[in-house]
């Protein structure tokens, strides 16, 4: 059986459609494990009757509001399932995610699967797009690490992975802290795992919400830094053989993409400077100079150069990129 963790925080507006997205699984071996994290609004009202009126195995777990980690943590312990995975409560999954996950993962014998995601925007309801691409990698703890620093895995919560190794392993996201704990988790969770398969059809619904992009600027951000900084120990006691090059390129790449994001979040120069400065960019900047990714390395090479140039040509992709979307 697979253990499905949704953490519930004030989402009323997309956790119906989050549960309906599960309606029409092709895999019918799974539990929904939901945990209200306190909300305020209409959500335990909409789960609670959502779980009356439906079929499917729902848990529901009620805890005074301690943040998205703590919520994950308390969906594990109470989870069931040979595998877990987990959905954000504003995301969705296509019909063919668990069954696509669960074959690659019993017929490789994989301790972690991972797949690839399509954005939707704030509007969308109900999608169920994905790639028809049915390649898949099967890959070392070594090259799955490799891959994840490129991020030619992508971050994020779509990862299907044994129960027994996350418990066997103590792997936990760490509470207390605001941002960047999932990244923190695969890390970790990879680091852990001996199989890791790699599927790139894009099985998982991430839904894009402009009060995203605005936390970029957020100071409470810097507890993702800080996490990113911690693991530099991490794979030094545990992986020593990855830990040179997360140590050369790891936490430089987290602030790469807090940066880029920054850009999109701020409507003046002066704002953007003073949100990113905590983060020392210009020395983790020089960093990636010798980045194998051609974007990530010359814009890093553009902010060394002129901090004020980066932020002015970035400001004119993105406002291309948005054209592009409306005209098309």
């Amino acid at each position: 059986m697979i253990s499905v963790i949704i953490p519930v925080f004030n989402v009323e507006k997309y956790i119906v459609n989050c549960l309906k997205s599960f309606e029409n699984q092709v895999c019918k071996d799974f539990e929904i494990i939901l945990i209200n994290d306190g909300s305020k609004d209409k959500s335990s009202i909409l789960i609670d009757k959502y779980a009356k009126d439906s079929n499917m195995r729902i848990k529901r777990i009620y805890q005074a509001n301690a943040g998205v980690s703590a919520a994950r943590n308390n969906g594990i312990r109470h989870s069931s399932g040979k595998y877990i995975c987990f959905v954000d409560s504003d995301d969705m999954i296509t019909p063919d995610y668990l069954s696509d996950m669960l074959e690659m993962s019993e017929l490789n014998d994989l301790d972690v699967s991972i797949c690839r995601c399509r954005e939707i925007s704030e509007e969308c309801s109900i999608n169920t797009l994905h790639s028809d691409d049915e390649r898949h990698e099967i890959l070392t703890s070594m090259e799955a690490l490799s891959k994840f620093l490129l991020r030619d895995l992508a971050p994020g919560v779509f990862v299907f992975a044994k129960k027994d190794i996350i418990i066997k392993n103590n792997i936990m996201f760490s509470e207390g802290y605001r941002y960047s704990e999932d990244i923190e988790f695969i890390y970790k969770l990879l680091a852990n795992s001996k199989k890791i398969g790699y599927l790139r059809k894009q099985l998982y619904l991430y839904r894009t919400r402009e009060s995203s992009a605005m936390s970029y600027v957020n100071e409470s951000r810097y507890d993702g830094y800080k996490l990113m900084e911690n693991l530099e120990e991490f794979f030094c006691n545990t992986k020593p053989a990855f830990a040179r090059k997360y140590k050369r390129f790891g936490l430089s790449r987290w602030v790469w993409s807090t940066v880029w994001q920054s850009v999109l979040a701020c409507n003046r120069y002066s704002e953007f400077r003073s949100s990113t400065k905590i983060y020392n960019p210009k020395k983790n900047m020089m960093k990636l100079i010798t980045f194998p990714k051609i974007k990530v390395r010359t814009t890093a090479i553009i902010y060394v150069l002129s901090p004020y140039l980066y932020y002015k040509i970035l400001k004119l992709y993105f406002r291309l990129t948005i054209y592009r979307k409306l005209v098309n």
